[in-house]
């Protein structure tokens, strides 16, 4: 908890110091010139050889490592496995879902009421990202656990609040914030408030504003968000571990489990799986992208 205190001060100093060098800066979206093409001639073969050693380098020859190593040990597959992958799948969902509404509801608050207390709320709803997330469970686990515990021992009401999915998906909610309001405010701030001012003209106010005018531009924006949460949830070790409810086994404790007795080669059939699972959306939200383009 020190250390997690030192750390929220300089978090706290460069947020302040970022505020200060963006304080008069105003964006207003105008339109986007088309990209145009240039030919590389020879220069292009070259250009597309680096790129691929990257990819090489960064993505198919890791891959290819795990899936040698987890050849090795299919036997392990069981309903352990496929319990942690659904249980992975299932906490990593809900945590997309509900972070990035959280992320909407604090996005429009900051455009629709804009001032210093919408400012400060932003900021520090989107501090999370920055503290390890060890030190964001404890944080989290201590004073409720001590809540739980005195409601117990002084009025007899017992509520282990510490043990249960609603402590995992906050302390999920708090680290991940500033993922999934990234695209969103970046989203809200492409619609144009004279596009708002136009829809309340016509009495479209409220909520079936969201529905009409917000929903159907922000969309491609609400997937990025609960797309990078979600990708960022399914690999998350320490707060799981700490904070999971009992039995509650994922992929990610999974690696932990199997490092921490050595056995680096087991730990491959799930890894690969955490891979090719954040892989997946990964790829889908790419095509989608493509597609409107």
């Amino acid at each position: 908890l020190q250390i997690a205190g030192v750390m929220l001060v300089v978090l706290l100093v460069l947020v302040a110091l970022e505020v200060a060098s963006r304080r008069r800066q105003a964006f207003t979206a105008i339109g986007q010139a088309p990209a145009t093409r240039r030919r590389l001639g020879q220069r292009g073969w070259w250009a597309t050889a680096a790129c691929a050693l990257v990819v090489l380098l960064a993505l198919l020859l890791p891959l290819a490592q795990l899936a040698w190593y987890a050849s090795d040990h299919l036997a392990d597959l069981n309903t352990r496995y496929f319990a942690s992958i659904r249980n992975a799948l299932s906490l990593s969902g809900m945590a997309a879902g509900l972070t990035t509404a959280a992320a909407f509801v604090i996005a429009l608050a900051a455009r629709e009421r804009p001032g210093p207390l919408t400012t400060a709320t932003t900021r520090i709803t989107t501090l999370g990202y920055g503290l390890p997330g060890s030190l964001l469970a404890i944080g989290l686990y201590v004073p409720v656990a001590t809540f739980s515990t005195w409601l117990f021992e002084r009025h007899g009401i017992e509520m282990l609040l510490e043990g249960g999915l609603l402590l995992l998906l906050v302390a999920y909610g708090i680290r991940f914030l500033a993922v999934a309001h990234a695209p969103v405010s970046g989203g809200l701030l492409r619609i144009r408030p004279s596009l708002l001012e136009a829809s309340r003209s016509m009495g479209v106010t409220g909520a079936r504003q969201l529905r009409r005018v917000h929903w159907p531009l922000l969309r491609g924006s609400f997937a990025t968000g609960a797309l990078l949460v979600f990708v960022d949830t399914m690999k998350e070790m320490p707060i799981t571990l700490m904070m999971r409810p009992f039995g509650w086994d994922t992929l990610a404790t999974r690696v932990f489990e199997l490092t921490s007795e050595g056995e680096y080669a087991r730990a491959a059939l799930p890894s690969l799986a955490i891979a090719l699972v954040g892989l997946v959306p990964v790829i889908a939200l790419t095509r989608r992208g493509r597609d409107a383009a």
